[in-house]
């Protein structure tokens, strides 16, 4: 490889990500940021496609909790299946939503 063909490469290098190299502050202190690594241990993955108004509702929400929006859900699923009552009002309501054939 040219010595020339090296410089270029280098300028072209991409730099460290700004979600490696931000810093954020804590308790006073200035720390690195970390990335989570929560999702490592959720091995299925799903879309949801929203309307405008669940959308904007759910960013609000997660937003106020300071909370991802997926943690909210993956807490209404588990209040679902721990709650029989709200468990039948959730399926119900999907059933008006979406009758079965």
């Amino acid at each position: 490889m040219s010595p020339g063909m090296k410089d270029q490469i280098a300028k072209t290098r991409k730099p460290q990500s700004a979600a490696q190299t931000a810093q954020t502050v804590r308790a006073g202190k200035t720390v690195p940021f970390k990335r989570p690594s929560g999702r490592a241990s959720f091995p299925r993955r799903m879309t949801l496609d929203l309307d405008d108004a669940r959308f904007d509702w759910l960013r609000e929400q997660a937003y106020d909790a300071r909370v991802p929006a997926a943690t909210l859900l993956r807490a209404a699923i588990d209040l679902a299946q721990s709650d029989t009552a709200l468990r039948k009002r959730v399926v119900s309501r999907a059933q008006a939503e979406h009758p079965g054939p």
